[in-house]
């Protein structure tokens, strides 16, 4: 069964759907997130580490990375230690500054760390306990981009070989 998605006017809110088929919803609304997406995007699950600046950081799970900026998963604690307490509510975040550190894990044997300034752009809560935040890099030292770059270029040739591999076999 195939869906007719009509994209909402302007772009936003939900598509409407003639027909329901979840799995091409699903890949539609992904790539609709990819093409609006100045870098390339890479899921990862390297630990993380941020926090305000000047302040104890947090260890969080990463979800993506790019060389514009990057999501991770939180708790609840974690999400009240990086905002003022009449920004924790979801969207109305403005000019929260944190730092982030991260070991980038290659499959050359190399870790490099990475260091940067970043801004929280934006939070979503999925459950009582649990966040997904989206941070945007900003003043990143060009040492410290080209790690990111490397890592991810890196990623993503293994990510194409493993797939010329499978479908050779």
């Amino acid at each position: 069964m195939t869906a007719r998605v009509r994209p909402h006017a302007r772009g936003s809110g939900r598509p409407h759907t003639t027909e329901t088929d979840a799995s091409l919803l699903d890949i539609t609304t992904e790539q609709h997130l990819r093409i609006n997406r100045r870098y390339q995007r890479i899921e990862t699950s390297l630990p993380c580490e941020v926090g305000l600046p000047g302040e104890n950081m947090s260890t969080v799970c990463l979800l993506n990375l790019s060389v514009g900026g990057l999501k991770f998963e939180c708790g609840l604690q974690q999400i009240n230690s990086l905002l003022p307490e009449e920004q924790r509510t979801p969207g109305m975040v403005m000019d929260v500054a944190l730092d982030v550190r991260l070991k980038l894990k290659s499959g050359g044997g190399r870790v490099p760390n990475f260091n940067g300034k970043a801004r929280l752009a934006h939070y979503e809560r999925l459950a009582q306990d649990r966040f997904h935040v989206g941070v945007e890099f900003v003043d990143i030292e060009k040492a410290q981009r080209h790690k990111l770059e490397d890592f991810i270029n890196d990623t993503l040739t293994e990510a194409a070989s493993a797939l010329a591999d499978s479908a050779t076999e």
